[in-house]
């Protein structure tokens, strides 16, 4: 599930401008009901792609829970401490409920 949550994310972004935003919207909302049931059991870069699918779908406060999430299992992970300054850098790490 986590490799193709990266799919997704990658195509999202080399189609940007390319895929109607309703169909976006669809896809990656059923990607993250289908994520968020099993990230229990996830590594720091299932988290990272998780929180990703969050961003595209304009959900930034959600995203900064799961990247919290991620870094409370695994503090070192490269991609989650990436996301985690960037949501620093646009003012949404501060709107996290953790």
């Amino acid at each position: 599930m986590s490799r193709v949550a990266n799919r997704v994310n990658e195509l999202l972004v080399m189609s940007r401008g390319h895929v109607d935003s309703d169909e976006k919207r669809i896809v990656v909302r059923r990607l993250i009901e289908a994520l968020e049931d099993r990230i229990g059991e996830g590594a720091g870069d299932d988290f990272s792609r998780l929180a990703w699918l969050y961003l595209h779908a304009r959900d930034p406060k959600r995203a900064a829970d799961i990247v919290r999430a991620g870094l409370s299992r695994d503090t070192d992970n490269f991609h989650l401490q990436n996301l985690k300054h960037r949501l620093e850098r646009e003012g949404h790490w501060h709107h996290s409920i953790r």
